[in-house]
């Protein structure tokens, strides 16, 4: 009975009060409360994923920039295909957090 209203896919490991209103719907005994406390106290399925075990969560920082240039992103991509001279081009972007600003420089190959 307990598995069914508990860990079955009809139970779906909810915690102990919707067990016990599940059971109790169905099912009368003096005991029922408790015995339906004790069991998902110790499904060991409840104890690995309850919400209390994931207490390591950090706060989100939002890093917020003042002015331009304080934080940069950059990226490199290439070779690209042979221009009709054929030089090989080799790019890298760079892009200003703060002014939304991007630059996109050649880079000289360098052997």
């Amino acid at each position: 009975m307990f598995e069914f209203y508990h860990t079955s896919v009809n139970g779906g490991h909810f915690g102990i009060l919707k067990t016990q209103r599940k059971i109790n719907f169905v099912f009368y005994h003096p005991k029922i409360n408790e015995f339906v406390r004790k069991k998902v106290s110790q499904c060991d399925t409840c104890l690995r994923s309850k919400s209390s075990n994931w207490n390591d969560k950090q706060k989100l920082l939002s890093n917020i920039n003042t002015r331009a240039m304080e934080k940069l992103y950059v990226d490199i991509f290439g070779p690209l295909p042979k221009s009709s001279a054929q030089n090989e081009c080799v790019l890298m972007a760079v892009d200003d957090d703060f002014t939304k600003y991007c630059w996109v420089l050649p880079l000289n190959k360098s052997h």
